[in-house]
């Protein structure tokens, strides 16, 4: 077996991927990593970038889902986003288009009840994970800075800033 791996030439990224290409070779498996300058990579579908036309056989990149991640996941894996000729401004530069997601997808707007779109969320990131349409290397450092008369609520690691934003108050 033998594959491209598509990333940015960032150090962790070139880093990473010297990684997975020692173990890859471990087992047999042939795993060229090419990288590519961010603004190469991300340009635009009319710019020729790599990841809206789909010149990859498996990327690395770094994205997260927020304030609403309902929001992000539509953009990245809704078959009506991924770019092409007749839609070149499409977000879903996976190139995936699986109708079975699009209905999970679809369930998780269908209600206004938080509890109720955690539940059909919560089936959307199962079922990514088990199709290995995207499987997460590292968790992103986030580091912020403000005065300290801000007081922002607590947020995961996997959240940004803005995450439980109605909490934050002022001294």
């Amino acid at each position: 077996m033998s594959f491209n791996f598509e990333t940015t030439n960032k150090q962790i990224r070139v880093d990473a991927a010297l990684a997975a290409q020692s173990d890859l070779k471990k087992i047999g498996i042939e795993f060229k990593p090419i990288h590519t300058p961010a603004g190469t990579f991300f340009a635009s579908y009319t710019d020729g970038g790599n990841m809206p036309l789909g010149k990859f056989d498996m990327a690395g990149y770094t994205t997260g889902f927020y304030p609403d991640p309902m929001t992000g996941v539509l953009d990245s894996y809704s078959c009506s986003a991924v770019p092409s000729k007749d839609s070149p401004s499409g977000t879903n530069n996976y190139h995936i288009c699986d109708p079975k997601l699009d209905d999970l997808m679809k369930a998780v707007n269908a209600s206004v009840d938080p509890a109720v779109r955690k539940t059909a969320l919560d089936a959307v990131q199962k079922y990514i994970f088990d199709q290995y349409y995207v499987v997460m290397m590292y968790v992103r450092a986030n580091v912020y800075g403000y005065v300290d008369r801000f007081v922002p609520a607590s947020f995961s690691f996997t959240s940004n800033m803005n995450w439980n934003a109605e909490d934050w108050t002022v001294k």
